[in-house]
């Protein structure tokens, strides 16, 4: 892969300042972000779909991070506990043939373990209850990093 991403993370706040109501913005100083990973691709959110974008990132060769907003994978099954299919429809493969297998339905334990277990198989570093923040771009405008 060409250039990589870097994954930065804010872990201090250096002030706050309490600002009139007509202000329209607000001046930051300057300051490092320690660097937490260097990576070719950085999937943001822990839904089945980034779980399978990241694997198959990985699997094509990438240097893979994935970012979760929940303390868990597989929000948009688990946390809406939709967790079957329906009549006629089949698991077609790949990570729903991992979470399915034969059956029709799932837990959301082995929703979230089979998740858990394809990131870690892919070699996928990921991170849980983490929200990013701003998106760094480089001089030509090119997105080379995030903040979380």
């Amino acid at each position: 892969m060409g250039s990589r991403l870097l994954i930065t993370a804010l872990l201090t706040i250096t002030s706050l300042a309490v600002l009139p109501v007509q202000a329209a913005s607000v001046s930051e100083s300057a300051r490092g972000i320690p660097i937490a990973a260097s990576v070719d691709v950085v999937v943001v959110g822990g839904s089945s779909a980034a779980v399978a974008a990241a694997t198959a990132a990985a699997e094509a060769g990438a240097k893979v991070f994935l970012i979760a907003p929940r303390p868990y994978l597989g929000e948009d099954m688990a946390g809406t506990l939709r967790l079957w299919l329906e009549p006629g429809e089949i698991a077609g493969g790949g990570l729903a043939e991992s979470v399915f297998g034969k059956e029709t339905f799932a837990t959301p334990g082995k929703l979230k373990k089979t998740l858990d277990a394809a990131l870690t198989a892919a070699g996928v570093e990921f991170l849980y209850t983490c929200l990013q923040t701003d998106v760094l771009v480089d001089a030509a405008g090119h997105p080379c990093g995030v903040v979380v």
